[in-house]
């Protein structure tokens, strides 16, 4: 009778698992044959990295150009019309359970012009593999969840997408290790944001490895 019960109760983690909701931070999917292709994606994330993180305004954004929306580089960051608005000395740490399941801890403390400490934001979330794809999913304070979508782009460049409709919000990652750097380039959406221009935000990550 014990080893009925076991067997029942493994089973009904099985069943459990299978129905992880993407947002889910807590709990391991099952992992699907699908999912065998994406092994230690994740790896070169691995480990404790400190930097800062930088935001920028554009002040003037012209009309979209879709391909200057992906492979971004340095040079987008380069526009006259950019401003620097804020700076965030910043700790990530990932930490992978998995081949296919990795925790993620995040410190953003944000500073003024004359160094005085403006806030703290603090996320917890994992970068996982679900279904046949790749998810990031951040908790942030309250109620606050990011999830976004991943794509390969090369053995240690991926690129994240959120994309919300109610109310609009959309942004883009892109997350690319070398050596002992990481760095991090992307934009973002809000509500308030005009979708047929550029984006009005930026901002640029770079992060060195400490442990």
């Amino acid at each position: 009778m014990k080893h009925i019960l076991v067997v029942i109760a493994f089973f009904s983690l099985l069943a459990c698992q299978s129905k992880v909701a993407i947002e889910d931070i807590d709990t391991v999917p099952v992992i699907e044959k699908n999912d065998e292709k994406f092994a230690d994606v994740f790896q070169h994330l691995e480990g404790q990295w400190e930097g800062q993180l930088k935001i920028f305004e554009d002040l003037s954004p012209s009309k979209r150009e879709k391909k200057a929306l992906q492979q971004l580089d340095m040079s987008d960051l380069r526009n006259p019309n950019l401003k620097l608005q804020q700076i965030a000395n910043v700790q990530r740490n990932y930490r992978s359970e998995s081949p296919y399941f990795q925790r993620i801890e995040i410190q953003e403390t944000y500073y003024d012009e004359e160094g005085k400490e403006l806030e703290q934001l603090i996320y917890t979330g994992v970068n996982k593999i679900q279904k046949g794809n790749l998810w990031s999913v951040l908790q942030g304070r309250g109620d606050t969840l990011q999830l976004r979508a991943g794509k390969i782009m090369n053995d240690k460049l991926i690129s994240w997408k959120r994309n919300e409709k109610a109310p609009y919000r959309m942004d883009y990652i892109e997350e690319k290790r070398q050596e002992n750097i990481l760095e991090l380039i992307g934009y973002t959406y809000g509500p308030e944001d005009n979708p047929k221009l550029m984006p009005r935000f930026w901002y640029y990550g770079r992060y060195e490895l400490v442990k």
